[in-house]
């Protein structure tokens, strides 16, 4: 009998371990799996964010490179690249996005054909890129993502004139990246931002547009305005005048392959070409992008414009007449706030800008070409200074300036 209790007692014992050595329940299990599954979408969506936010930091990066080779590419041809394409009516037959595509393309190839895009590999990126180097002064990585479309990159180079200012612009994918807040804000497309109030076509940060560009809240363009033409030589006499923008809109009279004249000491002209007199020559055009050193010009109150024109003019040679067509044309274009910054380009830099043939040469040239901007507040700058040249002889004068204002 005691035999039996044991084995019944062992047996007991082997049921109460089997029982305890059975696993987790139903429920225990169903609780892993939940805490299990919450715990991979937390990962999931911490990685997918980092993902997110280094190919946002990438196409940034990207566009920094792009913009160091566009600007090769403005010293080697003094314009941006230039496209061809027609983005008019782009909202009419919805075919803005596939435009912006082809922009952004023909301004990727005309930076590798200049060589200033090089194809390399980045050796810590998978994808085929381009790489910034001194060797073949190459610059930036454009690498279309599948996952993220090609139609999202934009180009835009400025309409007038064509090539003096550039937009490079893509939607980034995360809406609050403080990246967003560090690209230029305002319009994309090359006119004035009030003009639209449609936002597919701004660079604003609060739809997720990162753009790129000369620091500007809408597209600057260098347009000189009104330059005119003095000649005053000793005796009357045939002169030939031609000048070098990048394109001449506008002249009088017509300029042809350049002006060819019958100059009167005092001033007169009479055009060979249809016998008809003239006080100045005159030309409308498009130039390269000026040379200014703005830590030196003036600051003048809107009050005082008139005034220290006539005097600055008057210390850079020009005489009266001159002076006051100058004022004429110029004061109203430099007033509407409390203050302007005024520039004068050093006339070796303007020769440079624009240069000018006068046939028989002059024995004095004078050139004087200004650019402002309109302020809200003063700000200090050095005085620049004027050593005019002293009138002998066959004398050539050239007043103008830039009637974009300054950036």
């Amino acid at each position: 009998m005691p035999y039996v209790k044991e084995r019944l007692s062992s047996r007991a014992a082997g049921l109460e371990r089997k029982k305890n050595a059975s696993g987790f329940t139903l429920i225990e299990l169903l609780v892993v799996i939940a805490i299990l599954g919450l715990l991979a979408s937390v990962v999931l969506v911490s990685t997918n964010s980092a993902r997110i936010k280094a190919r946002d930091a990438k196409r940034a990066a990207d566009f920094s490179q792009l913009s160091k080779a566009l600007e090769l590419y403005y010293s080697n041809h003094n314009q941006y690249p230039t496209l061809t394409v027609s983005i008019d009516n782009c909202w009419v037959d919805n075919s803005c996005d596939s435009k912006m595509d082809i922009n952004w393309t023909g301004m990727i190839n005309a930076l590798r054909s200049d060589k200033v895009l090089a194809e390399e590999k980045f050796e810590s990126f998978p994808d085929d890129g381009f790489m910034f180097t001194e060797k073949v002064k190459a610059a930036g990585a454009a690498i279309q993502d599948p996952r993220y479309p090609a139609q999202r990159y934009g180009y835009m180079v400025s309409a007038t004139p064509l090539n003096q200012n550039y937009r490079m612009r893509a939607m980034l994918e995360e809406l609050k990246n403080p990246i967003l807040n560090s690209g230029v804000k305002g319009s994309f497309m090359f006119y004035d931002e009030n003009e639209t109030t449609d936002p597919s076509v701004s660079c604003s940060p609060a739809i997720g547009y990162y753009c790129v560009g000369p620091s500007s809240s809408s597209f600057t363009t260098f347009y000189p305005g009104k330059p005119v033409i003095y000649l005053y030589p000793t005796y009357a006499q045939n002169v030939t005048v031609k000048v070098f923008p990048k394109t001449i809109t506008d002249s009088v009279p017509a300029y042809g392959d350049g002006w060819k004249v019958f100059a009167h000491p005092n001033g007169r002209l009479t055009n060979l070409s249809d016998g008809q007199t003239y006080p100045y020559l005159f030309w409308d055009g498009i130039s390269g992008k000026p040379t200014v050193n703005t830590n030196k010009g003036f600051v003048v109150k809107e009050a005082d414009i008139k005034s220290f024109l006539a005097d600055s003019l008057k210390k850079q040679g020009l005489i009266e007449n001159e002076a006051n067509e100058f004022i004429e044309y110029w004061a109203p274009l430099m007033s509407g706030k409390p203050y302007v910054y005024v520039y004068f380009m050093p006339q070796p830099d303007y020769d440079k800008l624009v240069p000018m043939e006068i046939e028989p040469k002059p024995e004095t040239l004078i050139r004087v070409y200004m650019l402002f901007k309109k302020l809200e507040t003063y700000v200090e700058v050095q005085p620049q200074e004027f050593n005019p040249p002293k009138r002998r002889g066959f004398t050539a004068v050239e007043w103008g300036g830039d009637r974009s204002q300054l950036r």
